[in-house]
């Protein structure tokens, strides 16, 4: 498996500062610091990057008694409050848009670009973050990906990227951000659906089949 290198990174970095250049349509030459500034200011992934730590314990803080009355699994908690960080914070990655929060239940996607319909899920999972740079340097994770079949047809027609928080919890409830990291739709196929086996009875589901998904290929977004 490819180790994520930081010279990748660094030439990503170069890459997005040509593309702006290039949509600012002016030379290299002609942007000043202050103007480079301005322009970054108003063209962020999320609306305040350098409190993100911030905003998620504010989003903790807000939500987590509506959600613990609720529902009673953490996990189901924890997802709800993963989403409304990404809802309240995030901004679409092709037009700088904000997005919408789906309705729970919407299957493989929970938030849609209110300004060019690009659809986004998010995926929340406890993990420190010494484990999420072993991540990193690996150039790999796995993260739940629901029912098999639906998860499996929504790869195949690339139907959304994958916004994965990453946090550390209290009580089994999440607590504090650890990392951002996005996954291109692009960048999965079917080969990184990975089934689990079907429930058996007297699950109340018998026979439901979920999987998981090996994600191989991300940018960080942000890292604490």
């Amino acid at each position: 498996m490819k180790e994520a290198g930081f010279d990748e990174y660094t030439h990503e970095a170069r890459e997005l500062f040509d593309d702006f250049v290039s949509r600012v349509g002016c030379d290299d030459d002609d942007i000043t610091l202050v103007d480079l500034k301005e322009q970054l200011e108003n063209d962020t992934t999320f609306t305040d990057d350098k409190n993100l730590f911030e905003c998620f314990k504010n989003v903790i803080r807000e939500n987590r008694s509506h959600y613990m009355s609720m529902y009673k699994k953490n996990e189901k908690i924890n997802g709800e409050l993963s989403e409304d960080f990404i809802y309240e914070h995030f901004r679409c990655l092709d037009c700088g848009s904000r997005i919408s929060k789906e309705r729970p239940g919407t299957k493989c996607f929970d938030h849609t670009c209110m300004g060019c319909g690009k659809k986004y899920q998010t995926k929340g999972e406890a993990k420190s973050l010494n484990a999420l740079e072993n991540c990193i340097r690996m150039g790999q994770f796995r993260t739940n990906g629901s029912a098999y079949k639906t998860r499996l047809n929504s790869v195949r027609n690339r139907e959304c990227d994958f916004i994965c928080v990453f946090y550390q919890t209290k009580d089994g409830v999440a607590d504090s951000l650890t990392g951002i990291l996005h996954v291109p739709a692009h960048k999965i196929t079917e080969d990184h659906v990975i089934p689990r086996k079907p429930l058996k009875p007297p699950a109340r589901r018998a026979g439901w089949q979920g999987c998981n998904i090996l994600m191989t290929s991300f940018n960080i977004v942000h890292l604490e």
